[in-house]
């Protein structure tokens, strides 16, 4: 009944505002996953290493470009953190060539989280830019989470992470047949993240699948989602309380 039909729109839009609200709190809150951003780099070349913090500005339209030497076979895990500013990150081998391409679903607040693998080594790229080069602020700051020799658990992230960048690529098409492979990636990686315990990417996946079964008409199968993804999203925000105490 159109009746019906209205109201589970309603309460699509009110569940998926809810998530996407918890998230940003959560964020601004308690900062970025649960660890304290460590000092910041001021001057002088990066030190490319675990707990490296830096604080960068993008001039103009052109993408803020870093370059960090990596070693075949070293799993690294960034963190570019947006603070009132939508992000979209690009990581690039040696040669050029695109290894990931992360916007997540949290907008303007929290963190773009790039995870990869160097298959060769040489100098990488990071490359970010802003979705709107209208939009201020212009800066933001890269942490470096993790960079150590991989493991075969390093590629379960990798991929994990993979899906979900794919997955909110595929939902950005806002087609039927897009949004079913949406689904199917998002599902993965909540798979692996609701394992593995990342509670903020399971919500962001989780998120991923509720607006997919919008997208698709499945409205029945959205909510559900969407309210599983503010739950996880609370979840989240009470772990990263507990570590800071």
């Amino acid at each position: 009944m159109p009746a019906s039909g209205h109201l589970s729109g309603a309460m699509l839009y009110r569940t998926q505002t809810q998530a996407r609200g918890l998230a940003v709190a959560v964020l601004l809150a308690c900062g970025p996953l649960g660890y304290t951003l460590p000092a910041q780099v001021i001057a002088g070349e990066p030190a490319w290493r675990a707990g490296t913090s830096l604080q960068r500005r993008i001039v103009g339209a052109a993408p803020d470009l870093m370059r960090i030497p990596l070693d075949a076979g070293q799993f690294i895990r960034l963190e570019v953190i947006q603070t009132g500013v939508d992000l979209s990150v690009s990581f690039r081998d040696p040669s050029a060539k695109s290894v990931t391409e992360v916007d997540s679903g949290n907008e303007r607040y929290g963190p773009e989280t790039v995870v990869a693998i160097a298959e060769v080594t040489g100098e990488y790229r990071l490359e970010v830019k802003r979705n709107d080069s209208r939009e201020e602020p212009n800066e933001y700051t890269v942490i470096v989470v993790e960079l150590r020799d991989a493991v075969p658990a390093g590629r379960e992230t990798v991929a994990a992470c993979r899906n979900y960048a794919e997955g909110e690529k595929l939902i950005g098409a806002r087609t039927a047949e897009a949004s079913q492979q949406a689904i199917g990636r998002f599902a993965l990686a909540h798979d692996y993240f609701s394992q593995s315990g990342e509670r903020y990417m399971d919500g962001l996946a989780t998120f991923g699948l509720g607006i997919a079964f919008g997208q698709s008409g499945e409205l029945r199968k959205a909510i559900p989602w969407c309210e599983k993804a503010a739950a996880l999203f609370h979840a989240a925000s009470d772990q990263i309380g507990r570590a800071h105490v």
